[in-house]
This record gives structure tokens, C-alpha cells and sequence, in this order.
């Protein structure tokens, strides 16, 4: 079952709300720094195009290298490639991205979607991807996003995360028990910071789109997608 939403701080105050704010993300002395200047109503990766200050952490082997090869992926510009951690016979491996800017009343606030975009990642009986959040250092909340919860995106890629409920500027992946030889891809981290819209006119269609409003398409258990060329509308 498909359900519409539309994502917004306070659920009936339209008409208390302005429009979200436009941003030009294509000028390159343009950055955001965290939860206060992040475009509303859309998702919104943090990478180095739209973020600035940004650190990639992954554990570690017993050797002391990085499970995930290729960390950096994770938080460059290019969206289409990946950080892998290559498994055998289960273990567990994390990757983090922090915006070490995003501290204080910048950090992002409660109600923010907090998620990553990964590859098919063969996930096995007993096996699980969990996203959390951390401010600084400590953890703020933690969700299973595997199995049916992950929103698929088409082309091998997936959509996991939650809707915050406090602060963070911390987001970690963390892929736990995978069974069976294979790779875990991680494309990027993103953020979703929701504002209301408008109040729709009476009587007359309108189309409920991102940035105007949080409009969002997802499945019926509640951890919502986008699915892009979708016109949504309101009468």
C-alpha cells in the first residue's frame, strides 16, 4: 500500500507558514554549515557541494585499516559512487559522516529525517543495517532501516533512515551479522529538513511539491521515499 504525506513541524499550521525558502546550490561559494541553513522539503545530501566542513569515519580492522574502502565517496560530490565494505561470514563495520559545523543551535533539529542511500546489500537471516544519530559524541537515537523498512530507489539503490526526534549532527551506518561472502555499498548520507507549506486554495487542484511543501511518497509502515516525476496534488 502507497500512502502520501505531507511532512511538516506542526501538522495544521499552513497558514501560519511561509513558503520554503529557495536556495542556488550550483554557486560554489554557497554552502550549508548544518540544521539552520539546510533547504527545506527536500532531500538533501550531505556531501562537500552542499555542505561545508564535513569528516568521514569508518571502523576499523584488526590491522588497524578501514573496513570501509574508498570512505571518502561517502561525502564528494559525486552521488553515483561508494564506499564498500567487503564481508565474510558476518562481522560488523560502521561508517559515520559528522558536519563538525552543525554544533550548538545549528545542529540539526528534532523532526529532521536523518538516512542513507546504499546498494543492495544481500541481507541475510539474522542480519541488519541500523542508522543512529550522535551529537558530538554521544548517541541520540538508533533504528533497524533493513529488510522491508528500505525504500527502493531503482538501480540497485535504497533509501534507510528515520525521522529524528532530537538533535544530531552525527549519522552512522552500521551493517551488523551479514551472512554469506559479498559487499556492502553506502552511496551518501542525506537529510530532510521538513517546513510547512502554504495554505492550498479551496476547491482548486494543487500540485504538493518539494520545496513548496514536504510531500513525500513512501510505503504504508511509515518510512517514507520520493519517487522524482510524481506530481502530487490536493483538492
Amino acid at each position: 500500500m502507497l500512502v502520501v504525506m505531507l511532512v511538516t513541524p506542526l501538522a495544521n499550521a499552513y497558514a501560519a507558514a511561509p513558503a520554503a525558502a529557495s536556495f542556488d546550490t550550483s554557486a560554489a561559494s554557497l554552502f550549508s554549515t548544518g540544521g539552520n541553513d539546510t533547504p527545506e522539503n527536500q532531500f538533501y545530501s550531505l556531501t562537500t557541494n552542499n555542505f561545508s566542513n564535513l569528516e568521514v569515519v569508518s571502523s576499523k580492522n584488526i590491522f588497524g585499516a578501514d573496513h570501509f574502502a574508498n570512505k571518502g565517496n561517502v561525502i564528494d560530490a559525486n552521488l553515483g559512487n561508494a564506499a564498500t565494505w567487503g564481508y565474510l561470514v558476518g562481522g560488523t563495520a560502521w561508517i559515520e559522516v559528522r558536519a563538525n559545523s552543525a554544533t550548538g543551535g545549528n545542529a540539526f533539529q528534532p523532526g529532521t529525517y536523518a538516512g542513507f542511500v546504499l546498494g543492495d546489500t544481500n541481507i541475510g537471516v539474522g542480519s541488519q543495517i541500523r542508522v543512529t544519530t550522535y551529537l558530538g559524541d554521544t548517541q541520540q537515537e538508533s533504528q533497524i532501516v533493513s529488510g522491508s523498512l528500505l525504500v527502493d530507489l531503482g538501480g540497485g539503490k535504497y533509501k534507510g533512515g528515520f525521522w529524528a526526534a532530537q538533535p544530531f549532527n552525527r549519522v552512522r551506518l552500521t551493517a551488523t551479522g551479514i551472512l554469506g561472502v559479498g559487499t556492502v555499498s553506502v552511496y551518501y548520507a542525506e537529510v530532510f529538513k521538513p517546513k510547512a507549506g502554504p495554505e492550498p486554495a479551496c476547491n482548486v487542484y494543487t500540485n504538493l511539491n518539494q520545496p513548496t511543501y514536504g510531500a513525500l511518497i513512501g510505503l504504508a509502515h511509515g518510512h517514507l521515499g520520493r519517487w522524482p516525476g510524481h506530481r502530487l496534488q490536493y483538492r
